[in-house]
């Protein structure tokens, strides 16, 4: 693969360290940053809503299940480590069912607009899932 011409040779040098497929592994990169980065929300300031239906102590668990998803996500899905990664997508897992189940009963005690939140977490649970089902099978990436 030739470098662009306005890419910063130190850019395409880490570019090209990734693994196979790059694009798929940058965009899961990218979604366990963007869990580390809600994770430390929910566990600095969670929202009222949710704080209240799980109580101090589960919504400190929630917020910290998403950061260490999070993290070992980020941190192994461009080496190709993925039993690591197996771990981050069980916690990052974990928090959003913890999220859908509060959810889902919030909007049966409150009827409130609470239906596109779920459909969001479907649409994290299906796209963990995915990605669970292109590591499963190994401990590391074969190919790397």
């Amino acid at each position: 693969m030739t470098k662009p011409r306005h890419v910063p040779h130190w850019l395409h040098a880490l570019f090209m360290r990734i693994k196979e497929p790059r694009s798929t592994r940058l965009a899961f990169f990218c979604i366990y940053l963007i869990l580390v980065l809600g994770g430390s929300s929910a566990f600095t300031s969670p929202p009222a809503s949710i704080g209240n239906t799980l109580g101090a102590a589960m919504t400190i668990l929630w917020g910290v299940f998403f950061i260490a998803g999070g993290i070992l996500g980020a941190s192994s899905v461009l080496r190709g480590s993925w039993w690591v990664e197996r771990v981050g997508l069980f916690c990052s897992s974990t928090a959003f069912a913890m999220y859908a189940v509060v959810i889902t009963f919030l909007q049966i005690q409150q009827a409130g607009p609470y239906l596109m939140q779920l459909c969001i977490i479907a649409v994290a649970l299906t796209t963990l899932t995915l990605r669970w089902t292109q590591i499963r099978r190994y401990a590391y990436d074969p190919e790397g």
